[in-house]
């Protein structure tokens, strides 16, 4: 139950205590409470609040993990800046579907006041803001006191991952795939913002969410379909390079290819070598390398095996078979290893196996 608990709280009243971190951006809750901004218009902040408790007693472990990724982006964020994006360039961060009658019903009724308010949008540049569902009465169904919070999120042609504002979203994405016009429909969000390694921390804890959303979405091809596709939409095959540790016996590898290893190996620095055909030997056959911690698109993953390779494997990868993944968009592979020591798959399930 304090699982969704913890991730209302994080966005509505944490901002509240920020005291310790920014004086500037304190406020009390008995003003929160006070608001009169509005769902619809006319119910108070604490009704929206209420509204959200009736999940509680529908939580599991997913709720966990996205609690846990609301915990994390705020504990971790530098800054924050308001940033217009486009809808089509964010993918939101949970499910959304009808086999939640009661937020599917929100959502079809965001839907119908988008379609309805598409002229109003257009005016407006085609950006949804607070201001104009305030302003516009057909557009009211958008309104919520939660403003859309995003992070970081550049991987398969998205930019960002929201945190809040998901259901309004999903209801965008639906008037856009009636109406091609709204295709381009943009919303004003708050983009956190973070150092490279708390970044890294936040993508992997989201992935770990979606990876669980993949395991639900398996378990329910049998029984509700429509729900099973949504959960399947978070499907996105990313892996992170460890690196291959380097040995002594570089040194004498190095020397007889002339610095070869040196230069594929990163110099000293943990990398993971690519290749350019998977089973290609990771430095007769070498394309260059991934960095250590380097988040990477890949197509799909396939094992090779030869002399050469098992050679490699002696040497460099505790006698594990080789893995080979291709990077997406481009003719190379990835080396890694069978156990995931030297390349972390954040979705195992999520990468097709060749």
């Amino acid at each position: 139950m304090w699982h969704r608990l913890m991730l209302v709280l994080t966005f509505v009243f944490a901002p509240t205590f920020k005291g310790a971190r920014d004086e500037t951006e304190r406020s009390s809750i008995v003003d929160l409470l006070e608001q009169d901004v509005a769902l619809d218009g006319s119910q108070p902040t604490v009704n929206w609040l209420l509204e959200k408790a009736k999940e509680l007693n529908k939580m599991g472990v997913a709720d966990a993990l996205l609690g846990a990724v609301a915990l994390g982006v705020y504990n971790r964020y530098d800054n924050v800046t308001t940033t217009v994006a486009r809808v089509r360039d964010i993918k939101y961060i949970h499910p959304v579907g009808e086999w939640r009658q009661e937020t599917w019903a929100k959502t079809r009724d965001r839907t119908a006041s988008i379609l309805a308010g598409k002229q109003s949008l257009i005016e407006n540049d085609m950006t949804l803001t607070q201001n104009l569902t305030q302003e516009v009465e057909v557009l009211a169904p958008m309104r919520s006191i939660g403003k859309y919070i995003a992070v970081p999120f550049p991987f398969y042609g998205k930019k960002y991952v929201t945190l809040e504002g998901n259901g309004r979203l999903k209801a965008v994405a639906l008037a856009a795939e009636q109406d091609p016009d709204l295709r381009d429909l943009k919303v004003e969000v708050d983009l956190y913002q973070f150092n490279p390694e708390a970044l890294l921390s936040i993508q992997a804890s989201i992935l770990k969410l979606w990876n669980q959303y993949v395991k639900e979405g398996i378990a329910a091809l049998k029984v509700d379909a429509k729900m099973a596709n949504e959960y399947l939409s978070f499907r996105v095959p990313l892996v992170k390079c460890n690196g291959f540790p380097m040995k002594a016996t570089e040194k004498s590898i190095a020397a007889l290819w002339k610095g070869l290893t040196a230069r594929i190996l990163g110099k000293g620095q943990a990398v993971c070598p690519t290749t350019s055909f998977a089973g290609g030997h990771p430095i007769h056959n070498s394309t260059g390398s991934v960095k250590s911690e380097e988040v990477v698109e890949v197509e799909y993953a396939s094992f090779g095996q030869s002399l050469s390779t098992l050679m490699w494997q002696h040497d460099f990868a505790a006698d594990k078979p080789v893995k080979y993944y291709k990077i997406r968009g481009k003719d190379e592979y990835m080396v890694g290893d069978s156990d995931g020591a030297y390349v972390h798959e954040y979705c195992p399930m999520c990468i097709d196996i060749n």
